[in-house]
């Protein structure tokens, strides 16, 4: 049973006062407790979150392009350019942030 509900029947008398301020500062307590916990878990379930997006980041299917097909591609782009300009329309460096394998491509590919 909660105490709280026992004392709730009494008259307020300096006993009941007592008891009444150390319940307070047991829950107090107990709330610090769990905030603490809380946050804790927080954290944890961010670090979770940041391990599921790089494992699904790896397993993407643009990391399964062979080299070659990634080269055919941006040499398409590069052919598709505005009439004369001598680079990619918008720029190697764009196209190569996306991975280190699409970076190594661009790279290759003569301008």
């Amino acid at each position: 049973m909660d105490p709280a509900i026992l004392l709730l029947g009494q008259t307020p008398t300096r006993i009941f006062e007592q008891q009444a301020k150390s319940l307070i500062a047991a829950s107090e307590a107990n709330i610090a407790c769990i905030d603490s916990q809380i946050r804790d878990l927080v954290r944890l379930r961010d670090w979770e979150r940041g391990i599921i997006a790089r494992l699904r980041l790896a397993i993407a299917p643009i990391h399964k392009l062979p080299a070659q097909l990634l080269v055919d591609i941006f040499l398409l782009a590069r052919n598709g350019r505005q009439a004369g300009t001598d680079t990619f329309p918008f720029g190697k460096t764009r196209l190569s942030t996306s991975s280190d394998a699409h970076q190594r491509a661009v790279i290759s590919v003569p301008v």
